[in-house]
């Protein structure tokens, strides 16, 4: 399947956005955190986890018209599985057994492939209203079901109890990454990728300028609703819970980046096609879009594991230098690092054809 520029370079934005912000909030001194720099990176951090979950539904669509109804059925649920079960072992490995049923991002994908199998036969009118439903409902079952007993805000820290109620509701409800309200970044990017990749040129150029529009609405709603929407969709804007104007902002943000690349990159006579085939731009996005999973679990443990270490070693506490070990500076270097790092490496798993990274493990795994 041809690879899109577009969300190419939508994941590597969303990979280095997320990159940038855990380096420099879990490793920058108390005291620095906070300043333009540092208020930047935690902006640009919060786009990071919906551009991701955007690109899920995208990407789907685009697997499904490439497959028979049963191969898809059949790929998708091995994958979703897969993904979910990697997820499990991620938390596992970098953040301990106590944060098992976090429900962080991987655990989601996962599960949002799900939820893509049963709506891809849906009219785009019924996912808008699941959409506009989610977005409707989950403040208040936020509030039934006692959402804040879970969270320490001051911290951003999940706590749930090892029973069948929390563990369930901290997947749908409370946790990290829940389905509710999350749900709505996929099934967004499902249906922005329906409106755009299209057979007919015309459609698809139509179908972009729907979603610039309609994205700026949307961006424009969340970002001043806070004044008109009303208490319960007009608070605060938070990403622990991912507020109702937060969700909007983040909508409209991924259907404008999505359209725009698009229209600049992959339309039929795109206007910076030629120039951008070839450049190094294009050999970095597409590189970092091929391998974002294993990078995404790779910069967990590389920044965390040493974090740890020094804390066992030094205080005998693990969590000592967690969010308070370096300058800002330091940190900002230690992105850089890594970006450096994962190019070389990147290299030599291109070189053996991707072979022992994740992705590769994937395709092993969801053949289909």
């Amino acid at each position: 399947m041809k690879r899109l520029h577009s969300i190419d370079i939508m994941r590597s934005l969303a990979l280095l956005f997320m990159v940038l912000v855990h380096f420099v909030e879990n490793m920058t001194y108390w005291e620095e955190q906070q300043g333009r720099v540092y208020d930047l990176v935690a902006w640009v951090g919060i786009m990071s986890a919906p551009m991701f979950t955007f690109l899920v539904g995208a990407s789907f669509l685009l697997s499904a018209r490439k497959r028979s109804a049963q191969t898809l059925i059949a790929y998708t649920a091995r994958r979703g599985l897969a993904i979910f079960i990697f997820g499990f072992g991620h938390m596992l490995i970098n953040w301990g057994a106590e944060a098992l049923f976090n429900w962080d991002i991987l655990t989601f994908i996962g599960s949002a492939l799900f939820v893509l199998l049963l709506v891809r036969r849906w009219p785009k009118e019924a996912v808008l209203a699941l959409m506009a439903l989610v977005w409707l409902a989950s403040p208040f079952l936020r509030d039934w079901t006692n959402y804040n007993a879970h969270w320490d805000f001051a911290t951003s820290e999940y706590y749930y109890a090892l029973t069948f109620s929390d563990i369930f509701l901290g997947w749908l409800l409370h946790g990290t990454f829940p389905i509710f309200p999350w749900i709505v970044f996929p099934l967004g990017g499902y249906l922005a990728g329906g409106w755009l990749f299209q057979h007919d040129p015309q459609a698809a150029r139509r179908g972009a300028r729907w979603l610039l529009g309609g994205g700026l609405g949307l961006a424009a709603l969340g970002w001043w609703g806070e004044g008109f929407l009303g208490p319960v969709y007009g608070g605060e804007f938070t990403f622990y819970p991912a507020a109702p104007t937060y969700l909007l902002w983040m909508l409209g943000v991924d259907a404008v980046l999505l359209a725009l690349f698009w229209l600049l990159l992959d339309a039929p006579a795109a206007a910076w096609r030629r120039w951008w085939q070839g450049s190094w731009p294009h050999r970095v996005t597409e590189r970092f879009s091929r391998y974002s999973l294993s990078l995404y679990i790779l910069h967990h443990s590389v920044h965390l594991w040493p974090l740890y270490a020094a804390g066992w070693l030094l205080t005998g506490d693990r969590w000592f230098f967690y969010s308070d070990a370096m300058p800002l500076a330091a940190s900002l270097g230690f992105v850089a690092a890594f970006l450096l790092a994962v190019w070389l490496l990147l290299d030599g798993w291109e070189a053996n054809e991707g072979r022992y990274s994740l992705e590769w493990l994937l395709a092993r795994l969801v053949r289909g």
